[in-house]
């Protein structure tokens, strides 16, 4: 029982208190405004030999995201992702998709690049407190529909959520989601007025309008369409729960034409997160654009997949992307660590249970990592020192655990357990790369030893 009790408490002392190796990083940020809350950066670059200046251009990237997912390196559904360009601040839209493979295609969206110029964007990544929610963007050269399906059919207390960000508030008229022919059904919109943005419902022949509100630009939004047959106030259209615009449209149902119901028609400069749709308060559909839900069926223009539905009905959206990828160079670096951009292997699969690489050499001390508990303090303090870096780690280790050893054994007089406290510091040293293996392996030696002695003393 002893000897499951030590080995537990080690395992427990050491998970708990010890960050990631080299080869794998596990960042405890409490947000992601700072670089060092990230692990890995993997930088993208894309030259433009279109011909012409690109403006807010999707371009196509395949990356081996099976092997990042399987080295602890991604996130499985790729919610620990900051694209960037131009700087750590600025972050770009970034579409990623899953194939379960190493060619998943993602979608940058790349803000200016002139003809004959290259652009890096930067994707930061390995976070777990980053929860990033993506979303597909339309800039008119997307299709998106479900095919018609009596699930859509709602004609009476019928709920439209849309999440959207659009960042222009410049007019334009394009659907946002809507099952509509010939003034029949239901739409919600986006329409222009005298060059202003205005927000429509629309139910058969009459509709409901709200103006754009300038502080909704690049925010996320989730407008409302609501319709509830009744006398006086029935078509409703609410902004982030608030109700912005009541109409009486005096219509008794909604009349449902047999078409494919659309999402993003014509729409530009927006991005749409999320989408659902209800019955009389039950989810009849709902897609949701992130990156386990979004599959791939074409690689080749027109690029096209699926959107999955998340409810029972498996209603999945058909999308349809009109990208012409010719002209665009592109090309990956490599994944690296952001602080002292060492080399991460996409195969290597062996790690242990710390995330740490499995050594051939257990006299090799693999890379340091910078981002030890009390890391700074040991550098600082025998940088100039002129000694061999081992050996001030392990003057300051060693000293920390006789410190532990004495308060151990002051308590227990035991010297197998005062060995044991002692080497703990030692063995936090050792799986951060700053001592090699075999001081490990001696106090584990000398404690087996300590206590056989001490179990053939009792005996005796």
């Amino acid at each position: 029982m002893f000897w499951v009790a030590a080995a537990l408490f080690l395992v427990a002392v050491v998970v708990w208190f010890t960050p990631g190796g080299s080869g794998q990083c596990v960042a405890s940020a409490d947000s992601d405004i700072n670089i060092s809350d990230y692990c890995f950066r993997l930088d993208l670059t894309v030259t433009n030999n279109t011909g012409v200046d690109i403006t807010s251009y999707p371009v196509r990237f395949e990356l081996p995201v099976l092997s990042m997912i399987n080295n602890n390196q991604l996130d499985a559904r790729a919610w620990d992702l900051r694209p960037t360009q131009g700087g750590f601040g600025n972050e770009i839209q970034l579409f990623t998709i899953n194939c379960d493979c190493n060619s998943s295609p993602w979608w940058a969206i790349v803000e200016n690049l002139p003809d004959g110029e290259s652009r890096v964007i930067r994707i930061y990544l390995g976070n777990n407190e980053q929860k990033r929610n993506q979303g597909m963007q339309f800039s008119d050269r997307e299709t998106v529909v479900a095919a018609y399906d009596s699930a859509f059919a709602i004609t009476n207390n019928l709920q439209v959520d849309v999440e959207v960000e659009t960042s222009s508030e410049a007019g334009q008229n394009a659907n946002l989601v809507d099952m509509w022919d010939s003034n029949t059904g239901y739409a919600l919109s986006y329409i222009e007025d005298s060059g202003l943005l205005k927000v429509q419902a629309a139910a058969n022949n009459a509709s409901c309008e709200a103006s754009w509100n300038t502080a909704w630009t690049d925010e996320n939004v989730l407008l409302t369409y609501r319709f509830t047959a009744a006398s006086g106030l029935d078509l409703f259209i609410d902004a982030n729960g608030v109700n912005i615009a009541a109409c009486d449209t005096d219509e008794a149902s909604l009349t449902i034409p047999s078409v494919a119901l659309q999402v993003g028609n014509s729409l530009d400069n927006t991005i749409i997160r999320d989408v659902q749709i209800f019955n009389g308060g039950t989810r009849a559909a709902h897609w949701g654009f992130d990156f386990s839900a979004v599959t791939e069926s074409s690689a080749t223009t027109p690029y096209a997949g699926l959107v999955s539905d998340y409810t029972a009905n498996n209603n999945d959206l058909v999308y349809s992307f009109s990208r012409n990828q010719a002209g665009l160079i592109v090309s990956e670096a490599g994944l690296v660590f952001t602080t002292d951009d060492a080399s991460a292997l996409y195969s290597d699969t062996g790690i242990d249970l710390l995330g740490n690489k499995f050594g051939s050499d257990m006299f090799a001390i693999s890379p340091e990592n910078q981002r030890g508990v009390g890391f700074d303090l040991f550098d600082a303090a025998f940088t100039n020192f002129n000694i061999p870096r081992a050996m001030g780690f392990a003057m300051f280790l060693s000293a920390f655990g006789l410190i532990l050893a004495v308060g151990v054994f002051t308590t227990s007089r035991s010297v197998p357990l005062a060995i044991f406290a002692f080497a703990m510091p030692l063995t936090f040293g050792s799986i951060n790369g700053w001592l090699p293996t075999w001081w490990v392996v001696l106090w584990a030696l000398l404690f087996i030893t300590a206590y056989g002695a001490q179990q053939w003393g009792e005996q005796t």
